[in-house]
C-alpha cells in the first residue's frame, strides 16, 4: 500500500496542502504545477559528513535555477523552524525542484535535516520514493561525504551502485568502487534511497567525496559536481564554488597555525642540562 495516495502529487492544485497521515503527520504542499518530465534523474542533498551532500546539490540548484514544485513536511523531522533571510521563519522541510535539461530532465531535493531513528528514516525514504515513482524517475543519485579524519589536498570520490553496469559508467570518471570503503557502509536516507530504491526497481549510485568530516567541505563537493556535470552535460558555473574553496583553504590555514601553536605550548620544556651540555 503506497504511503501517499496514487497520483496525489500531480492532482494537487498549486499551493494546496494535503495531510497524508496523522501519525506521523505528513503534509505535502504543491508549489507549482509539474510538466511531463523526460526520463528524469533524481539528485538529493541532505546534511551529513562534511555537509558534502547538501553543499553539492544546493550549489547545482543555485546554478541551474530549477523550478520549486513541492514541499514535504513531516513530524519525524526536528520540531523547529529555520530563520531565513530578513528574519523570516520557515518550517523544516524537504523541497523538490524540477529542471528541464537538453536531453533529459532532473528532479532535485534539498532537506534541512534527517529523521533521528532508523524507522523514521525508512518512512521518509519510502515517501520520497513514492513521489519519485509518480514523477517517472528511474535513476537516483545520492551524494554524501566520506570522513577520513585528515583533510585531503585533492579529495577522491568513492561510489556505491545498485548494479555493476552503473558502477562501470561512473568508474570512467574516476569514481572508486571498493569492497572495503567506505567503512561501515552508508547510513541514513542517503544510503536507504539506494538500498530501498533497488528493491522498488530504481537504479542508483551514491557518490561520496573524501573529507576530514570536521568542516563544511566545498572541495569534496567540487569533485562530485565535476563528475555529475560531465556525465549529464550540465552547464554549471564553478566560479562561486572556487571562491568558497579559497575561503575554505584560508580557514584551514588559520586552523593549522592555531593547532601548531597549541601543540608547541603542550611540549615539555627542555631541562637546563639538556640545553647546555658544556660551558663555552
Amino acid at each position: 500500500m503506497p504511503i501517499i495516495p496514487e497520483g496525489l502529487v500531480r492532482s494537487l492544485q498549486k499551493g494546496e496542502k494535503y495531510v497524508v497521515s496523522e501519525n506521523p503527520i505528513i503534509i505535502v504542499e504543491k508549489v507549482e504545477d509539474i510538466p511531463d518530465l523526460v526520463n528524469p534523474v533524481f539528485m538529493e542533498g541532505l546534511p551529513g559528513i562534511g555537509y558534502v551532500g547538501y553543499t553539492t546539490t544546493s550549489y547545482i540548484v543555485k546554478s541551474l535555477n530549477p523550478n520549486e514544485f513541492l514541499k514535504l513536511y513531516m513530524s519525524i523531522l526536528p520540531a523547529q523552524v529555520n530563520i531565513r533571510k530578513n528574519g523570516l521563519a520557515e518550517l523544516i522541510s524537504y523541497t523538490f525542484y524540477y529542471y528541464k535539461g537538453k536531453n533529459r530532465d532532473f528532479v532535485f531535493m534539498l532537506g534541512d535535516a534527517q529523521p533521528a531513528n532508523p524507522q523514521d528514516q525508512y518512512l521518509a525514504t519510502l515517501l520520497i520514493l513514492e513521489i519519485l515513482k509518480e514523477l517517472g524517475v528511474k535513476e537516483i543519485i545520492t551524494v554524501g561525504g566520506y570522513g577520513k579524519g585528515a583533510q585531503p589536498e585533492k579529495p577522491k570520490v568513492y561510489g556505491a551502485a545498485t548494479d555493476l553496469e552503473f558502477a562501470e559508467i561512473f568508474s570512467k570518471y574516476g569514481v572508486i568502487f571498493s569492497n572495503t570503503e567506505p567503512e561501515g557502509g552508508i547510513i541514513g536516507i542517503t544510503g536507504l534511497l539506494i538500498g530501498l530504491g533497488k528493491l522498488m526497481g530504481f537504479r542508483g549510485v551514491c557518490l561520496m567525496g573524501e573529507t576530514s568530516g570536521m568542516f563544511r567541505d566545498p572541495k569534496a563537493a567540487r569533485e562530485i559536481i565535476k563528475i555529475l556535470s560531465e556525465h549529464y552535460t550540465l552547464d554549471i558555473d564553478m566560479s562561486n564554488l572556487e571562491n568558497m574553496i579559497k575561503e575554505f583553504e584560508k580557514f584551514l590555514s588559520v586552523v593549522s597555525e592555531i593547532s601548531s601553536a597549541e601543540e608547541k605550548k603542550m611540549r615539555p620544556e627542555k631541562k637546563f642540562s639538556e640545553e647546555f651540555r658544556y660551558i663555552r
